[in-house]
Order: structure tokens, then sequence, then C-alpha cells
């Protein structure tokens, strides 16, 4: 299972997609220039091959193990309701929206995740068998704050799902964000990795599963917390109650 590291995070967020092509660039030529022809024809061919078949494999095997990390064992796994969130769907005809700078599906999309997976977090933090120092401070407070102006990373990929006698494909989304320890202090403590399935039959309803890393060169599988149930589910979104959405912990 991959974890999100300060040093995977540099790779994947902050050197740019050209400083990786330049450095790809550099590498080619030198290799032209040290490397005599024949070996290149000779050996170039199945180098080539033999990356893209090891990289395939990787990217399925990745795409697997983060599929399972939510995927029901069963379909009767399905029915299960602690695990759900609902969503509402995107309205560009609500002025509601529109007064708060909403106006795109996407930005709908991230605003009322962002809302529920503070939610989730703080139901989780509330029981008091799931305390945790990374979630509260000495005092027992809260001590995260979260923000739908800051993902850094987001797939969308499709996944297959027995109905009966056939198969459906829904959406698996995987979605990555940083936990700040305060809404002034931009010091990112923790990164909340955010697993979606999409529900058979359903367009605004998933599966949803967090997996919160602390923010350090190494973390272990022992320091991450995993949610999955939580009482008193489907957690709703609450633009579909009508609340005023708060997002602060």
């Amino acid at each position: 299972m991959c974890f999100l590291t300060p040093l995977s995070m540099t790779w994947n967020a902050l050197i740019p997609p050209s400083a990786k092509y330049f450095g790809a660039a550099c590498t080619l030529g030198l290799a032209l220039t040290k490397v005599h022809p024949n070996v290149l024809f000779t050996v170039g061919p199945p180098v080539l091959l033999s990356v893209w078949f090891v990289n395939r494999q990787l990217a399925s095997r990745r795409y697997k193990n983060e599929l399972s990390v939510i995927m029901p064992v069963t379909a009767e796994g399905f029915s299960q309701v602690n695990d759900k969130i609902q969503l509402k769907k995107y309205d560009e005809t609500d002025e509601e929206l529109v007064i708060k700078g909403i106006e795109s599906e996407f930005d709908f999309f991230k605003t009322q995740i962002a809302e529920l997976v503070v939610r989730r977090i703080r139901d989780y933090a509330s029981i008091e068998s799931n305390r945790n120092s990374l979630l509260v401070d000495e005092n027992g407070q809260f001590c995260l704050h979260l923000s739908e102006d800051y993902i850094e990373t987001f797939i969308v990929s499709k996944a297959e799902i027995k109905s009966g006698e056939s198969f459906q494909l829904v959406d698996f989304i995987k979605l990555s964000m940083p936990l700040f320890a305060s809404r002034q202090d931009k010091v990112k403590r923790a990164t909340v990795e955010i697993h979606l399935l999409q529900v058979p039959g359903t367009d605004s309803e998933y599966k949803i599963t967090l997996r919160i890393t602390p923010y350090k060169l190494w973390a272990s599988k022992r320091e991450s917390i995993v949610i999955t149930s939580l009482p008193g589910g489907p957690m709703k979104s609450e633009y579909i109650t009508k609340s005023s959405p708060d997002i602060t912990i």
C-alpha cells in the first residue's frame, strides 16, 4: 500500500512535469553520447519493452491495492449504511451556490467532500476510545483544519461491480487533502486520503474510507488512522439537510 509522504508529495506535486521531462531528456542524451550505437540498437528495445511492462504491472497492482481498501468482499456489503455518504447534485440555477462562489460541478463536489470528511473525522475523534494525539491536543480539543481549496491528488477511475448476473461500471475516486494545524496556521500536520466508491444504481451515493497519515518523511502503517463505518449513516451532505456547512475542526 502506498502512503503519501513529504518525499512522494514533493515528487508528485512540487516538481513540475517540465523538470521531469528535462531530466529524462538529459539522461537520454547522455546515454546516446556515451553508449555505442550498436549497443543501443541491441539492448535498447528489450529494455524499453521491459520498462513498459513492469510499469504496467505496477500500475495494475497499485490500482488493485487502492480499490481493495474500499471494495466490499461481497455484493451485500453495499447494503451497509454506516460507511456511506450522500451528496447533493449540482444545480447551476441555485443562487445560493453562485453567492458562495461555487461555479462548477467539481467545485460543488470538493466542497461537499471536504465538509463530510471533517464531520467524519470529528465524529470518529468524539468517541473516547478513538482519541489520538494526531486529532486532538493535550486539552482534548480538535486541532486540525481542512479546506476544499487544497487538493493534493485527485484520481478518477472505474471499478467493475457484479450486480446480479451482470457487471456494472461505477466511479472509483481517490483524492488526498492536507490537514493543517489551524485555519490561520497553515502548518501541515497530516494528510487524509479519501477513497470513494459509487454505490451501484445511484449517482450521488458513495462508500467512503478515510486514511489519516502523519506528515513526515517516513510514516508506517501503524501510525495511520483508518475511518470506515460510523454510526448513524448514511451521512448526508449539509447542502441536503439545508444546514450551513462548517469545515473547521
